[in-house]
């Protein structure tokens, strides 16, 4: 990664993190898009607040290290006085002699260790560009947790009506269930049967509404929302959800190499304090007043360069070694990342191309089971098709069309994050 990339992607980052919180992107007829949950979570209030807060602190960082040679200003003022007796220099004592004396003092100090205030002003900016990155990375991954639990609450909702058609189902199967019972046609059991199972998939479909409502809930906490919202019923079309011409940028990567350059920065400061001077610069004006007020105001400079140099940093271990140490973290961090992402990315692909096959096979399961339960209903009307078998064909309908929901959920997640781990960048307005 080149350093003029890095730096181009610095002042797009800064520009997106310190921008102040915008209006809430505008809902399709109050329901809430992916797009606009993507604005929403980028601008979550509590967390924006958050991370001003943080770049505010890295910003004054930066700026207090740069501030090395603004002086420190003493003034300072005094008075004496003295009532009783006193001896001259012929040893006469004077009686009720009367000695006052006031001074007063400005003076401006300067003063700092060059080779200190190089490396502060260095490593404070690296450690602001890795801020920024760090910002751009939890925004990211907060993004990303509201996605899952957006898609999950759609898939859940899709779920949660399928199960609620099937209930009805059910209950017309009891209705002829219990006539066919009272004609002394079929055994109790069955009836009894079909209502467990009936009882079974509506406890389903309240299990399916409170899952959801925890992800809502979850949701709506993390974007700030006051009022609920109903959700888009679409799946979101993941493609649409990236920027389409964006270069790769993994934020996450680029935090943790300004983190390894902060370290280097840090260690090549301990060389710079073995050659670099001290500097010390103190202009003083004083002025007497009183008994002594004829003698004009005097001045006095006193500046110095001094080069004050640890021995310590010559032999091995102690600082030196606590630098090393750091940037051997650091470096192990970098590879670290390195690594995972490129087995994410390798298994991410793989279990993209399974899904997709999965799902395949699965539409076609429910398209089977669809034309089953079909020519099923054309058959009933010929006596030709036993409750026992309808049950079971809606059990295979049921299962084959929620196991659809499923896959297309986690599937859609594994190709948002496919795309991150590509170096997709959001699409926010």
């Amino acid at each position: 990664m080149s350093r003029f990339h890095c730096s181009v992607g610095v002042v797009l980052m800064v520009f997106v993190a310190i921008e102040l919180r915008a209006q809430a992107p505008k809902m399709t007829e109050n329901v809430l898009t992916a797009q606009a949950l993507i604005e929403l979570a980028s601008k979550a209030p509590a967390h924006e607040m958050r991370n001003q807060a943080r770049l505010l602190e890295a910003q004054s960082i930066l700026e207090s290290a740069r501030r090395w040679w603004i002086p420190s200003a003493v003034i300072g003022a005094q008075s004496f006085s003295r009532r009783g007796s006193s001896m001259n220099v012929a040893g006469e004592i004077l009686p009720d002699v009367v000695a006052r004396n006031s001074q007063w003092m400005g003076e401006l100090r300067l003063g700092g260790d060059v080779a200190q205030s190089w490396t502060a002003q260095e490593s404070a900016g690296f450690h602001q560009e890795a801020v920024i990155w760090e910002v751009a990375t939890e925004r990211d991954e907060r993004i990303l947790a509201c996605m899952a639990a957006y898609v999950a609450a759609i898939a859940s909702a899709q779920d949660e009506a399928l199960h609620a058609a099937s209930v009805e189902a059910w209950k017309q199967y009891e209705k002829e269930l219990n006539w066919l019972v009272e004609s002394g046609l079929r055994p109790r059991s069955e009836v009894l049967s079909a209502a467990s199972e009936r009882l079974h998939l509506e406890s389903q479909v309240l299990q399916l509404r409170a899952a959801r409502e925890a992800m809502l809930a979850e949701l709506w906490a993390v974007l700030g929302v006051q009022d609920a919202m109903p959700l888009s019923e679409d799946w979101p079309v993941w493609t649409t959800l990236f920027t389409k011409n964006a270069t790769a940028v993994w934020p996450e990567q680029f935090a943790l190499d300004a983190r390894l350059s902060q370290a280097e920065s840090k260690q090549k400061g301990l060389t710079r304090e073995l050659w670099l001077p001290e500097l010390r610069f103190s202009p003083m004006l004083n002025g007497f007043g009183a008994d002594f007020s004829s003698l004009a105001p005097t001045t006095q400079w006193v500046g110095a360069l001094m080069w004050s140099i640890p021995l310590d940093r010559l032999l091995p271990g102690g600082d030196k070694g606590q630098a090393a140490a750091q940037v051997a973290f650091r470096q192990a961090d970098a590879l670290v990342w390195d690594q995972e992402h490129t087995a994410q990315l390798s298994s991410l692909e793989k279990r993209v191309t399974l899904l997709n096959q999965a799902l395949a096979q699965q539409n076609e399961a429910a398209s089977q089971a669809d034309e089953a339960r079909a020519q099923s209903l054309d058959r009933e009307s010929q006596g030709l098709v036993t409750p026992f078998e309808r049950i079971q064909l809606e059990r295979q309908h049921l299962r084959a069309h929620s196991s659809v929901f499923s896959l297309q959920s986690d599937l859609l997640l594994l190709e948002i994050m496919r795309a991150m781990e590509s170096g997709a960048q959001w699409a926010r307005d």
